[in-house]
């Protein structure tokens, strides 16, 4: 039970002999019940201050638990922050390993790729040298072995000219099928072709043969200038007109001959076009 003041001013006391003098002790007891006043007053008073402290101590706690938890949130979000900028960091340097190992790859398939088109380009330029080389060996060996025959056909050529010459008068120039020196071997196989070479000998043969059994002077001028001539005119024109018909019929004849010749000179052209045309196409065959 709690002491107040109020209750130490009226606290009775019995009386007894020989005991304390009332005034003294009612003056004592005011005395002590204005300190225990006094005192419960103080103790109010630090109740008070004690409560607004630990109020304000209970705020700077909650404070401090705030600025704990957020400065516990922010190394959180730090860490994690570091965290994940590693393993990003990580990921793109093995995603930047992949993709230069991938390039390098593709850099190494492609430098082979290239370096296997090279030797199959070298060893495709090697084939077509050795079968050109072979081509041209075997054309040479072509001319060489049929030299004998272009000179044989030059020389039945020049005899068909000259007999052809020798009944018409007249002269047939023959080119004579060049034989390839031994010199700088592109210009001989520019410069030779005994094929073009015959055909043009026997063109040349041909419109010369019908230019020459094509001459001659027309009967009808001189008989129609005889019509109006006298008996000695007439007598020339008669003479003419029996050398005329004996020309013609040397001409018939000479023509028949020459159609002849004409159609050897062609044999001959054709045969050495065949023989021409069956070489090449044996040689190119492999290329």
């Amino acid at each position: 039970m709690r002491i107040t003041p109020l209750d130490v001013r009226k606290q009775d006391f019995r009386k007894a002999v020989r005991g304390f003098d009332c005034d003294e002790v009612r003056a004592f007891l005011g005395t002590l019940a204005d300190e225990y006043e006094a005192v419960l007053m103080d103790n109010k008073v630090l109740r008070e201050r004690l409560a607004e402290q630990n109020d304000k101590l209970t705020e700077y706690q909650t404070m401090e638990r705030t600025l704990r938890d957020t400065l516990m949130t922010a190394e959180r979000v730090v860490q994690e922050t570091r965290d994940n900028a590693t393993r990003e960091g990580e990921l793109v340097i093995q995603e930047a390993q992949l993709q230069a190992k991938g390039i390098l790859e593709e850099c190494r398939a492609r430098t082979e790729e290239l370096r296997r088109e090279m030797v199959s380009l070298r060893q495709e330029k090697e084939t077509y040298l050795a079968r050109f080389k072979s081509l041209a060996e075997a054309q040479i060996k072509f001319i060489d072995t049929h030299q004998d025959d272009f000179a044989d056909l030059d020389a039945r050529l020049l005899q068909m000219a000259d007999t052809v010459a020798e009944k018409q008068g007249t002269k047939v120039k023959i080119t004579p099928i060049k034989t390839m020196p031994a010199t700088d071997e592109e210009d001989q196989w520019r410069d030779y072709s005994p094929l073009s070479t015959g055909k043009a000998n026997a063109a040349a043969l041909d419109k010369e043969i019908m230019g020459a059994g094509t001459t001659g002077t027309p009967i009808n001028t001189i008989t129609e200038s005889g019509e109006h001539a006298g008996p000695a005119e007439m007598a020339r024109h008669t003479e003419h007109t029996e050398h005329t018909e004996h020309t013609e019929h040397t001409e018939n004849a000479d023509n028949s001959e020459i159609t002849e010749i004409t159609e050897i000179t062609a044999a001959v052209a054709d045969t050495v076009t065949a023989a021409v045309q069956n070489t090449d196409g044996k040689e190119s065959i492999g290329i």
